[in-house]
């Protein structure tokens, strides 16, 4: 057997060995490639999530400061503050996993969570919003408008004005239908979770309804009051 030319032994050596630089140059741009594709990604995943956090911890200490300042609330008071502390420790508790993963696609899973699990625009501000209004009608508005009623029924009696007793009992009528629509209202809107919210977004729109007719109940008795008392100053 003839022995292979050095000079067919070194051209191939060559060869093997710019193949194999090429390879590796190829495998090393790609990797470089993909870090330099992915790093930016990765922060910038991480940046958003941290911005979105603080943004709703923000508003989340704002609302606990409104609460905190309300009055009228009865044990909703408590139990709302608790509800917005509960999610500001989970928010910040979820931006610390989201800054401490390390591939992209965990981080834009993570920070997905951010709205799914908490839901603090969508639904927890809004449900404060609501429970507090729907207290104040509850434990304020409604209790001055019976004061009222009982007033205005003297001023009748006492100025044989009976002319004005039907729109007296309209008056009745409107506060009673603003409770019926208000009842167990507060309740209801806290029992609300991220996940009935994510299943339907029009969750909070029966509830909104009935805070409206409530809003609109009390209107029509205030002007009943009005009537009256502007009545009862010509007899």
């Amino acid at each position: 057997m003839e022995p292979i030319p050095r000079t067919m032994t070194s051209k191939k050596l060559i060869r093997g060995a710019v193949a194999a630089a090429v390879t590796a140059g190829l495998s090393l741009t790609a990797t470089t490639a993909w870090a330099a594709d992915n790093r930016p990604g990765l922060d910038a995943v991480k940046q958003a999530a941290h911005t979105a956090v603080t943004n709703r911890v923000t508003a989340l200490n704002k609302a606990i400061t409104a609460v905190n300042g309300a009055s009228n609330l009865g044990p909703d008071q408590a139990a709302l503050i608790s509800t917005m502390q509960h999610d500001i420790s989970g928010l910040n508790d979820l931006d610390t996993t989201i800054q401490a993963d390390t591939t992209l696609a965990t981080a834009k899973a993570d920070a997905r969570k951010v709205f799914t699990d908490f839901r603090v625009f969508a639904l927890v501000l809004p449900v404060t919003h609501m429970v507090v209004a729907t207290d104040r009608i509850d434990n304020a508005v409604i209790p001055r408008l019976d004061d009222v009623v009982t007033k205005l029924q003297g001023l009748i009696t006492k100025a044989n004005a009976s002319d004005q007793q039907a729109t007296l009992d309209d008056m009745k009528t409107q506060i009673a239908a603003a409770q019926t629509a208000t009842n167990g209202l507060s309740a209801d809107l806290q029992a609300f979770t991220p996940a009935q919210y994510n299943a339907d977004h029009s969750l909070l729109s029966g509830d909104r309804a009935k805070l409206r007719t409530a809003r609109a109940d009390l209107q029509k008795a205030r002007q009943d009051a009005k009537s009256i008392a502007a009545a009862l100053r010509t007899h």
